[in-house]
Parts: structure tokens; sequence; C-alpha cells
């Protein structure tokens, strides 16, 4: 039995590790749905395509058919480079 009286919701034991892990991957979650949200209501305005982003170790990764359709899809996340 767990010493602090918490489980998780499948009944285990509270394991601190686990957690975390999960509360990341949680996170990493709503934050892919919301880029898939933003980047699905982009459409390049010359080959009528929409972008595609990637989730990488460290974020994400932005392709889509033409520079420019690539730089709109990098302004709508804020990125002003």
């Amino acid at each position: 039995m767990s010493k602090s009286g918490l489980f998780h919701s499948d009944g285990q034991p509270f394991n601190p590790a686990r957690f975390q892990g999960e509360l990341q991957e949680g996170v990493m979650k709503l934050a892919t749905n919301h880029v898939e949200k933003v980047a699905g209501g982009i459409l390049c305005p010359v080959h009528h395509q929409r972008p595609t982003v990637t989730r990488t170790a460290t974020g994400w990764e932005v392709h889509g058919c033409c520079e420019q359709l690539k730089e709109a899809t990098r302004k709508a996340f804020g990125d002003q480079d």
C-alpha cells in the first residue's frame, strides 16, 4: 500500500516519476492538437495545399509546398524571424 494513500486512476500506488511522465505526455498531446488545428487552417495561396507540422524532440518542424506556405505557418504560430 502507498504511504501517501494516493493512487493512479488504474488503482496502482502513486509513483511521482510515473505521474511526471503522464503529465508531460498529456501536455504534449494538448500542444500537438493545438498545432494540428492551427496548421490545418492554413492554405497556400499559390498551390492550395496545407502545411504539415512534425513533432520533434525539441518542438515542431514545418513542411510545405513552398517557402511562402512555410513562412505563413510560422507566422501563424507567432514566429517573426
